[in-house]
């Protein structure tokens, strides 16, 4: 009888299964018995950020402000004449004074000649105040400007009772400076719309004026 020799050798047990907690993002993991896989990591692919910027504009028609409580001298060209505009609506000439250059030269082109000095200037505009309602007001249709040399450049009308008044469109020019640290209108000049319109007539007169200067010379001392 052949006996076998045999002998009993245990096992070694397998290792207890390792974990490993990571993140799901931005790797990946897993979990295997006696088996770990490393993650991979995802490279982040880089974006440029785009910085915008809002630019806000303001409406061509203007308001008309009140009058100014500060110094015209910390005011610019267009808030200078803002305020006088303000001022002759609410017929309060002292206000209107302080925007008035000693040496001011005022042109209102229906008149045959121009107001030279602050008080001719101030008599005008008192005359014109005096015959003029509440009711009527003076608004602002547009307002532009040149701060390096502070100019303004004024579109406007007339309106009574908020209703267009008939034949009241007009343009403005006004050139300031600064006089003993205060911004002040030095000349202005205003051109009303006309309540008979030439037309074509204005155009033929036109016409024949320059036809006579070119016929008689010794006309033009007479301009």
């Amino acid at each position: 009888m052949l006996l076998i020799n045999s002998r009993i050798i245990p096992l070694p047990s397998p290792p207890p299964t390792l974990l490993h907690l990571h993140k799901t993002t931005p790797c990946s993991t897993k979990l295997l018995a006696n088996k770990f896989i490393p993650c991979i990591r995802r490279k982040r692919k880089w974006m440029p950020h785009t910085l915008m910027i809002k630019v806000s504009s303001s409406s061509s028609a203007v308001e008309n402000h009140p009058p100014a409580t500060v110094s015209p001298g910390s005011q610019g060209a267009v808030e200078v004449i803002r305020s006088f505009y303000a001022g002759i609506n609410s017929h309060d000439l002292a206000s209107v004074e302080l925007f008035i250059a000693e040496k001011c030269v005022y042109e209102d082109l229906m008149f045959p000649r121009p107001f030279v000095g602050r008080k001719a200037f101030l008599e005008a505009y008192k005359s014109f105040v005096d015959s003029m309602s509440m009711d009527l007001q003076l608004v602002i249709d547009d307002i532009a400007s040149n701060e390096e040399s502070s100019t303004v450049g004024v579109a406007w009308h007339f309106e009574w009772k908020g209703k267009v008044f008939p034949y009241s469109k007009g343009c403005s020019f006004y050139r300031l400076q600064m006089v003993d640290g205060i911004r002040q209108i030095i000349y202005g000049r205003d051109v009303a719309e006309p309540s008979i319109k030439l037309g074509e007539a204005g155009l033929a007169a036109m016409k024949g004026v320059m036809w006579l200067l070119q016929q008689f010379p010794q006309l033009e001392d007479q301009l």
